[in-house]
């Protein structure tokens, strides 16, 4: 997932919505037996793909651009936490779903130390790193809370001036 939409979905039946735009979504790691189950749009760019499959989500913590959580109760083993940036040691055994959460509702990052081999002029060495782990900090988009402003980019010059404006 490298960026994501999030939405609220409230229907009877998501699939038999999800037909009548078929269109947009690309169905092809569905089971080969389900009837929304179609190759057409495999791998194409801007198509919506469900990463746990047919297994409904019971939540999902999106803090950031590839930084989520997702979890499905039917088969714990479907459910992802994902933390670009970080080792995947790390997030396994010291990030959980209910950690996502508390950073989303305090603010309050999350730090961790972990180590790692580095290479220097070729000479390898043992380094320990500390690193702002999960936080809810968006670093690509800037949204004023008081004011009726769209989100900027974070390239955008705009920035600094609307800040102090405020």
């Amino acid at each position: 997932m490298t960026d994501f939409f999030r939405c609220h979905i409230q229907t009877e039946d998501l699939y038999h919505d999800m037909s009548e735009n078929i269109e947009l979504f690309d169905t092809s790691n569905f089971d080969k037996t389900h009837p929304k189950y179609t190759k057409t749009n495999r791998r194409i760019i801007g198509k919506f793909k469900s990463e746990t499959r047919l297994l409904a989500l019971l939540e999902f913590v999106g803090l950031k651009a590839k930084m989520y959580s997702l979890f499905v109760p039917q088969n714990p083993k479907e459910s992802k936490i994902r933390a670009m940036g970080i080792k995947k040691s790390c997030v396994k055994f010291q990030f959980l779903t209910d950690q996502f959460l508390t950073v989303l509702k305090m603010l309050k990052p999350t730090p961790s130390t972990f180590r790692c081999f580095r290479s220097t002029n070729h000479v390898l060495r043992t380094v320990e790193i500390n690193k702002t782990c999960l936080n809810a900090f968006d670093d690509k988009r800037y949204i004023f809370y008081r004011m009726a402003l769209a989100p900027l980019h974070t390239a955008t010059s705009e920035i600094p001036r609307v800040a102090t404006s405020l």
